[in-house]
């Protein structure tokens, strides 16, 4: 008959512990990979989002002066950008150059919220894209 000792109690304590204590260092590393792995989700948010709205700005490019604000609004109904929540504002405006007088010119904002699934909360402030054009001289 094995009869129990004082020094294996205090041995299976020291047993509980440290299997204590690496449970609570496993959690621990598993909510610090955690919130990095949100962290990037948001990083890759946050420039899938810039590189829509420069994609935007690069579409703008070969469109001439007077269709532009129309164009951009029309762009903006496309489904693949409208599914992001890009908005487009337009002002245009007059712009003195001073030799020649006046010339037209017209500012375009694009806005996207940043949410990690459509329709969900924003979890940085927008990011705003500017375009200015004036309009061309012969």
């Amino acid at each position: 008959m094995i009869r129990p000792s004082k020094s294996r109690g205090i041995m299976m304590m020291e047993m509980l512990i440290a299997m204590l204590f690496f449970a609570a260092a496993i959690g621990l590393a598993l909510k610090i990979h955690q919130h990095w792995l949100d962290e990037d989700r948001k990083q890759a948010v946050i420039l899938q989002r810039r590189l829509d709205l420069e994609n935007l700005a690069e579409r703008l490019i070969n469109v001439a002066f007077a269709d532009l604000e129309t164009e951009s609004i029309r762009l903006t109904t496309e489904p693949a950008v409208e599914a992001n929540g890009i908005a487009v504002s337009a002002e245009p405006f007059d712009m003195d150059v001073p030799p020649s007088g006046s010339v037209k010119a017209i500012h375009l904002t694009f806005r996207s919220p940043l949410r990690l699934e459509p329709g969900g909360q924003e979890f940085a402030a927008p990011l705003t894209h500017h375009v200015w054009r004036m309009e061309d001289r012969q």
